[in-house]
């Protein structure tokens, strides 16, 4: 053990490169400094979002007898999360059974380290991954700041600016793995105050011998791309993911060509879909953000010939961005309404303002955080918002579209913009971002979680910005 030169603090973990009560005070929420973002997030340097009291009338209460017991969910599920007046009562502590979890990881944009630590067990192994902040030397890629707790910073290179927006988390417990692939950041916020979907299944032990599937090894690939640490990365070996309800889609910063033209951001998106055996001609596309950046004809036509796996262009793309209207009478306010992202340069003439449609939830009165992304021919419409949609294995023939749930908002910097590079096609991203594509068929519980056919913009109306 050794004694902090500045504050006395005597530290047990001789391997720590810092002081932990020193590391523990310069980065707590409200004094990390943002790092640089592209399009689809507002840089803050206060915590303005992250870590505020909420007026107690726009905050669920939770009642946390309904949550005594762990109950596994092999199958995999989508769900909408709690907030005032909704029907869904999923919280956080669906996920996280305190007394039961065994060790965990988690990624993030937004960490509230206070409220995070208070969901968990006091004496689990926690590694998380999240930006960078802009006083940690550049070099730096993880630091462990107590024997049982990491940090992981991804690294932006070989990119300028970008933002490292991948939600994950990975909750081990005596039984199984669940994985869980949200849009909500690690904030009260986010899981009490603006609605945010959450895609989660759990994983069977299996031999540790055992090969793992195509879903594993994606998982397994991303985190050795953020630079997880290998005890985090190995503990994925003893599960079997063989029975994975949808595909990953991952965004990656660089310059990504040849070999791994495809491997990353909307061009993996195509990759999936083209796996999924779907006729996607003449097909109504849906992007539903709560982020926007500066788009164009040009780019939703790329994005369309991804989304379809097709070379059609076609102007049945919508993209979801609530009006100005929407978000002043949503029952949380413009004032609690940070997280929904749109910068006023970009509302110029060259804005593809025809695509716009104002993103309503269907829990009246809340506004969204969920990114999500839905995908069928036109003769399935009236089946899907009658009768909702139920999801099925990608193997599964009898699908009528697809439907994607995770980080990636509507932006360049998020999927990626393909060009052309010393004469090389090459697809540009500047985020970390994941999701999963899951198909699906008319006739199920999950109801689309907006206004389906969604409302157009009136002339007088104007993004939230």
């Amino acid at each position: 053990m050794w004694d902090c030169e500045k504050c006395t603090f005597i530290n047990f973990n001789t391997d720590a490169k810092e002081c932990e009560m020193c590391f523990s005070s310069k980065y707590q929420v409200g004094s990390i400094q943002n790092p640089i973002v592209l399009d689809d997030e507002k840089v803050r340097t206060d915590n303005h979002f992250k870590r505020r009291k909420m007026d107690d009338s726009k905050t669920v209460t939770i009642n946390e007898e309904c949550f005594n017991q762990l109950i596994p969910n092999y199958n995999g599920t989508v769900v909408m999360t709690k907030v005032h007046n909704s029907k869904s009562k999923f919280t956080f502590k669906n996920l996280v059974e305190k007394s039961k979890l065994k060790k965990a990881f988690f990624s993030a944009f937004c960490i509230d380290d206070d409220w995070l630590f208070n969901q968990l067990p006091n004496d689990i192994s926690v590694c998380i991954a999240r930006p960078k902040p802009n006083d940690v030397e550049s070099n730096v890629t993880n630091i462990t700041i107590t024997p049982k707790i990491s940090f992981v910073f991804p690294t932006l290179k070989p990119m300028q600016y970008g933002c490292m927006h991948v939600k994950l988390m990975l909750l081990w417990y005596p039984e199984f793995l669940r994985v869980v692939v949200p849009s909500a950041n690690l904030t009260e916020y986010c899981w009490n105050t603006i609605e945010n979907i959450v895609f989660y299944q759990d994983f069977r032990k299996a031999d540790s011998s055992r090969e793992l599937s195509e879903f594993g090894t994606d998982l397994k690939n991303l985190l050795v791309d953020m630079k997880v640490p290998s005890l985090v990365v190995g503990a994925l070996n003893g599960y079997d993911f063989s029975n994975a309800l949808g595909k990953l889609i991952v965004s990656k910063p660089g310059w990504h060509k040849q070999s791994q033209l495809e491997l990353f951001g909307h061009l993996r998106l195509k990759r999936v879909v083209s796996t999924l055996g779907l006729n996607l001609t003449n097909s109504m596309l849906t992007l539903q953000s709560s982020s926007m950046g500066g788009l164009n004809k040009k780019w939703c036509m790329e994005m369309c010939k991804s989304l379809t796996n097709t070379a059609e262009e076609t102007n049945r793309i919508n993209v979801l961005f609530p009006t100005e209207e929407t978000v002043l009478k949503s029952f949380i306010g413009p004032e609690n309404a940070e997280t929904i992202c749109f910068q006023s340069k970009y509302w110029k003439s060259s804005f593809p303002k025809e695509y716009l449609r104002d993103c309503k939830s269907k829990c009246n009165g809340a506004l969204m955080h969920a990114k999500t992304i839905l995908v069928h021919q036109s003769r399935y419409l009236h089946d899907i918002v009658d009768r909702g949609i139920q999801f099925i294995p990608t193997g599964d023939q009898d699908a009528h579209g697809y439907f994607y749930c995770g980080s990636h908002n509507a932006s360049q910097a998020a999927w990626g913009l393909r060009c052309i590079v010393r004469q090389e096609d090459c697809l540009k991203i500047h985020n970390w971002e994941l999701g999963i594509v899951l198909k699906f068929r008319a006739g199920g519980s999950f109801q689309i979680p907006y206004q389906y056919p969604p409302p157009e913009y009136k002339s007088t109306d104007k993004p939230w910005v």
